[in-house]
This record gives C-alpha cells, structure tokens and sequence, in this order.
C-alpha cells in the first residue's frame, strides 16, 4: 500500500452510510457541528460555512502537501434517511503501515451508536487493506469517546500489559501518549491475531473487533 494513495471509498454498515467527504458537505454538516458543547473535550469552536467549505476543499485533495500522509474523510449518514450526524477520517502515514483515525457526531444524534458503528467499520476498512498500526487520540476524560473506542475493539492499556507478559511479542506494540491515545497493530499468529490500545485500552484477538 505504501506505493499508492489510498483513497476513502463507501462504507456501509446496518444503521449509517459512510460517503466520502465533498466541499458540498459543508453546507448540510454546518448545522451538525454547531453547539459550543461539541468542543469540550477536542477544543476549537463551530465554524462557519465558509471556513468548512475551505477545510473540506483541502481535505478532497487527499493528501498533505508533502505527500507524507493520505486523507479519508467521510460523513456519516443515517441508512433510514440519508441525514448527516457527523464525520470519521483515517489520516494514512506514507510507508503504508500506520494511520490515525478520528470522529465526531453531532449533539443531537450522540448516544446512539452512529460514533461507534462508524469507527468500527473504518478500523475494520483499514485493518482488511494492510494497515498494521492504527491510533486515536482522546481526551482522558471523555467518557464518551472512551466508549467508543472500546466498542472498536480496545481494552484497557493495562490488560495490554499484562496479555504482553503471557506474549511476549506482544509487548513489542509501540504506543504513543500513555494517557490520550490508543493503537491497534497485528500481532504474530501465535498470539491470536491483532493488538491493539487506547490510552488505557487493548485488544488482543481479531475477533473482539465489532464486539
């Protein structure tokens, strides 16, 4: 992969659609990412059409400037009526290997799930096109996040530990910051496929992933 761009495509899942991002976007997410509430945790305040319109504009392009990163961005849309609740993006790292990935959902659609079925389904995407090493950065005391992340498929950063003490490649997963962030990496077959954390969260079997 790390030869090519790697592009977003349409991820479907049982409740939302999840639809490449367009500079159209902009003017029906403008209502979804309004409440100063939303950038509690995540800082910033709502934009304005304009200023989404310029953010989306860059993001189609699909990579930084240098070349050094790959941009998917999607909106998620409800399957019942095509409405937009929020976003999800995979910022891809250039050797092809490792990828961040991130969402926001709107207030009036948070509690619902959309958050975690449409972070379960990039991590899946990413996972099943070779990418090895996936992080989150959240905020330590964002619950919801937390959450969301766990319905990913992560535990916490301790049960990583301690599976790495019965594996000891395991142990070999690099983990960025120790309190904000949680990663996934596919671990050697003998320990059962895939590890992965967030802050205080792992993973060590493929088959927690949708859980």
């Amino acid at each position: 992969m790390s030869q090519l761009r790697i592009t977003g495509q349409r991820i479907t899942t049982p409740r939302t659609l999840l639809a490449p991002i367009t500079v159209e976007d902009a003017d029906e997410m403008i209502g979804v990412l309004a409440g100063r509430e939303l950038y509690a945790f995540i800082g910033g305040q709502p934009p304005s059409v304009e200023q989404l319109r310029a953010r989306y504009a860059k993001l189609v392009v699909g990579h930084s400037d240098d070349g050094l990163q790959d941009w998917c961005n999607w909106v998620v849309r409800t399957q019942a009526d095509s409405r937009a609740v929020g976003t999800v993006q995979a910022t891809v790292m250039s050797e092809g290997t490792r990828a961040e990935v991130a969402w926001i959902i709107g207030l009036p659609w948070q509690g619902q799930g959309y958050a975690s079925e449409a972070a379960r389904a990039v991590v899946r995407w990413l996972t099943e096109g070779g990418i090895a090493y996936i992080t989150a950065h959240v905020h330590p005391d964002h619950a919801a996040s937390a959450a969301v992340a766990r319905k990913a498929g992560q535990c916490h950063r301790r049960d990583l530990r301690r599976r790495a003490a019965l594996c000891p490649r395991v142990g070999g997963c690099r983990l960025s910051s120790p309190t904000r962030s949680w990663t996934s990496r596919v671990a050697p077959k003998s320990c059962a496929g895939s590890v992965s954390a967030w802050s205080r969260w792992a993973t060590c079997r493929r088959g927690d992933l949708g859980r």
